[in-house]
């Protein structure tokens, strides 16, 4: 089997096994892992300086001791 794109396997709905034909089966759901988009909520006094394009670190607290290198893409539109 192969995918159009690199990524990374995030649901799997067949088993090991499992009796499948061509078409009749959603497989599995593959994610881009080369850019994920996040919505992070930055607090009202440090807003000023989160402009477009402006760089960020992102830590998730699933993944400790690994951070994420990101960038502001949106623009005013975004809610507040």
């Amino acid at each position: 089997m192969v995918a159009p794109f690199d990524g990374v396997v995030t649901q799997r709905n067949v088993d090991n096994g499992s009796l499948v034909s061509a078409g009749s089966t959603f497989m599995f759901t593959l994610m881009h892992s080369d850019v994920i988009r996040t919505q992070v909520f930055v607090p009202q006094d440090e807003a000023f300086g989160v402009g477009p394009g402006v760089a960020a670190d992102i830590r998730v607290r699933e993944i400790p001791g690994r951070t994420f290198a990101g960038r502001r893409l949106i623009g005013p539109e975004c809610s507040t």
